[in-house]
């Protein structure tokens, strides 16, 4: 017989996530809740990304790494409408991520995250795993120049789930 032992660090993530996004959302996948404002942007991009690409906005696509842990979709890093100050990556209302216990997401400056996530900004908790997401930077799109890539990362348990290039 195997014996099995976790961590207090382990055991204490895990319930913390847990407390965040319960166990029906861990097993099933969870839809994000959007504010009318953010269902308004993802109209606006998926009708005229034109206005915003004008403005230095970048898009890529959420690819898969493996047969467990992918992700599809288009990923925006647009300004924000409402902010000069800062910015805004968001997912668009089709986006499907593999569910996993503890996904984050990140604005990194690596050119190929599958070899080194690089330096970057921590998004915060995944808000779902399906459907449109917005998620606020606290600089000005001139200033995020340098990050290439949005990644959907597994802190638990250290594993790349889907990242987007920037183009």
């Amino acid at each position: 017989m195997v014996k099995i032992q976790f961590s207090r660090e382990y055991v204490r993530d895990s319930l913390d996530v847990l407390k965040q996004r319960g166990l029906k959302a861990l097993v099933l996948g969870t839809k994000a809740k959007l504010s009318d404002q953010e269902k308004q942007l993802l109209r606006d991009l998926k009708t005229d990304y034109s206005q915003y690409k004008s403005d230095s906005a970048r898009r890529g696509s959420l690819k898969k790494i493996d047969p467990l842990h992918k992700g599809s979709g288009l990923v925006y890093l647009v300004s924000s409408p409402s902010d000069s100050k800062s910015s805004l990556v968001v997912l668009e209302e089709e986006s499907k991520i593999t569910n996993g216990p503890d996904l984050w997401l990140y604005l990194s400056d690596s050119n190929n995250p599958r070899k080194t996530l690089g330096n970057s900004i921590d998004l915060g908790l995944l808000k779902g795993n399906k459907g449109g997401q917005v998620y606020r930077v606290d600089k000005p799109l001139a200033k995020l120049d340098s990050y290439k890539s949005v990644i959907v990362y597994c802190k638990q348990f250290d594993v790349l789930f889907s990242y987007a290039t920037l183009e």
